[in-house]
């Protein structure tokens, strides 16, 4: 279980690490790293707020992945399988819900 508990708060701050910069403005566009779409790519003024957007949704994926993996682990007689299938779910809702409204925020500009 301390395997599994360790990639998931490995994973969730990677998530935390790769959106820093995107928040903080310091990604320009390209064509390997960011939030990339035909729009997001073809105009910096829209690249920017987008990428800061989803960068606050990935963060926060990060932190509930980290928060979920610290509190569940500890939990007694909870399976591996039960644990590692919750925080993949945990993860996958959290990266799922934040994709989609950062397109929906994109689509309002």
């Amino acid at each position: 279980m301390l395997t599994l508990t360790l990639l998931y708060i490995a994973a969730g701050i990677l998530l935390i690490v790769l959106a820093i910069p995107l928040y903080l403005k310091k990604i320009k566009p390209n064509p390997w790293y960011g939030f990339r779409t035909p729009k997001t790519m073809s105009n910096p003024e829209i690249w920017y707020p987008v990428n800061k957007f989803g960068a606050i949704w990935l963060m926060a994926s990060g932190v509930v992945t980290v928060l979920f993996a610290l509190i569940f682990s500890p939990i007694p007689g909870l399976s591996v399988d039960v644990y590692a299938i919750s925080c993949a779910l945990v993860f996958a809702v959290t990266i799922t819900v934040g994709l989609v409204v950062t397109f929906r925020y994109l689509a309002s500009l």
